[in-house]
């Protein structure tokens, strides 16, 4: 086998969207060759398509890492003055083995650059994170880097050093990787091959709980292996399909319906957080064009499920999935807490329609991503964790500049925040009444808080 440790970097070709980095050989002998690229334009990107969904199916990846996902999320999130499209490509003998879809996010004050990061697509979404202040919201729950499982132990080191190249081409100075779950390629491998790196520091903490319903036997089966109550509460969610005052659970199958019970699920998602004072997931407009572009591109795929239930008033709730290799991804949820058959629960009816179809067309899992919520543990004891890892890969010098990009993130972060809490008073009063009801609904935020901690 050749030494893969050595990358020389060579000249750009001719396509100057793509860098590419030849590994050395010894001389007089034969090898197969692992060679890394650097896709930086999005035409690029976009012609790797067919080669990303092969791969996908080679790999451990989730739907996040689909290349609809992924390429949707930078088209509607990531493109911006701030960033810098980076993804490493590793091929052996011509063939796609890895891919790591990364960027490169910046932190500029007055045109002074005072920290480089790279990140993984798919995390970074909020408004503020537009503006190059460093940002972990993400509406991706999983996030990975691609590798077909036959090479994941042979592509580590190349893989690594195809990283360290780029990043001191571009005077990085941190990987930042959110959203990496313990079934993924980075925590069971790359994170342990770098965790032993002695000229680098390396951070790793827990983030998020993401329980699991692991699916095994049938339905019925299932149910029994709930506590009392749980089990109550499901089947009780289930008769009320039968009852006068209950509901009537039907699917969106047809493209032409998927927009418009978006739009509903949008509204009752978005009343309902309003209400609390919270701006809701789709305050930012983005995530309104992403989710739909997403879920039209899943349906012709057949990897959309979206259910709704219906009352005597109207819509009572809405859940919308995804399904891929066997797992069902539970991404999007919304109830109408006055609805005639809110005491039913329908949200809950519709988690249990998803929880019988995964059994029925033999899923592996239903993933009820991130979050403890306590109906998450209601249906599974079973958990998996999310983490956050930082690499730094530079020292002394940074340090100061590293501060000082935290207190300015932090300093906009908060401004805005409070800023965006203020605009949905506005929204629901005028800008008077918004001047009273900001500070009471912030105050009881933070008592339910600090109550909860």
């Amino acid at each position: 086998m050749r030494d893969s440790s050595v990358y020389n970097n060579s000249q750009p070709i001719s396509d100057t969207s793509l860098e590419v980095l030849q590994p050395a050989q010894p001389r007089g002998t034969k090898v197969d060759t692992i060679n890394a690229e650097i896709i930086k334009d999005l035409s690029s990107f976009k012609k790797l398509e067919p080669e990303w969904d092969d791969l996908l199916e080679k790999s451990e990846g989730t739907i996040y890492s689909s290349f609809n996902w992924i390429f949707g999320w930078w088209k509607h999130f990531g493109e911006n003055a701030y960033r810098t499209l980076s993804i490493v490509v590793l091929r052996k003998n011509d063939r796609v083995i890895c891919i790591a879809p990364l960027y490169i996010g910046e932190t500029r004050v007055f045109n002074f650059s005072l920290q480089k990061r790279l990140r993984l697509m798919g995390d970074g979404a909020s408004i503020y994170g537009s503006w190059g202040y460093r940002d972990t919201y993400g509406r991706s729950d999983f996030l990975d880097i691609l590798c077909d499982v036959d090479f994941e132990d042979e592509v580590v080191e190349p893989l690594f050093e195809a990283i360290e190249q780029l990043a001191k081409d571009n005077r990085i100075d941190h990987l930042n990787f959110e959203h990496i779950n313990d079934r993924s390629f980075v925590k069971r491998k790359l994170f342990p091959f770098l965790d032993t790196n002695e000229r680098l520091t390396s951070t790793i903490k827990e983030t998020d709980v993401c329980p699991t319903i692991h699916l095994n036997n049938d339905f019925d089966e299932y149910l029994m292996e709930l506590s009392s109550s749980s089990r109550r509460k499901l089947r009780t969610s289930l008769k009320a399909e039968t009852k006068k005052d209950g509901y009537e659970v039907s699917e969106v199958s047809k493209p032409a319906e998927v927009d418009n019970e978006i739009n509903i699920l949008i509204q009752m998602h978005q009343s309902r957080w309003n209400d609390l004072g919270y701006p809701g997931a789709f305050f930012d407009t983005r995530f309104e064009h992403f989710i739909k572009e997403f879920a039209q591109a899943a349906q012709k795929k057949g990897q959309l499920w979206f259910k709704i239930a219906k009352d005597k008033k109207g819509h009572c709730a809405t859940r919308l999935a995804f399904k891929f290799k066997g797992r069902y991804y539970d991404y999007l949820t919304s109830f109408d807490y006055d609805a005639p058959s809110s005491k039913y629960r329908p949200g809950i009816g519709l988690l249990t329609h998803m929880i019988k179809d995964a059994f029925e067309n033999d899923g592996r899992s239903v993933e009820l991503l991130r979050g403890d919520e306590a109906y998450k543990f209601d249906l599974t004891s079973d958990v998996h964790k999310n983490w956050s890892w930082k690499v730094s890969f530079k020292e002394e010098r940074n340090k100061l500049l590293t501060i000082l990009t935290d207190a300015v993130s932090l300093l906009t972060f908060t401004v805005l925040k409070e800023a965006t809490l203020f605009q949905v008073q506005k929204n629901l009063h005028n800008s008077l009444k918004a001047l009273v009801e900001y500070p009471r609904v912030r105050y009881e935020m933070l008592k339910y808080k600090y109550q909860d901690d």
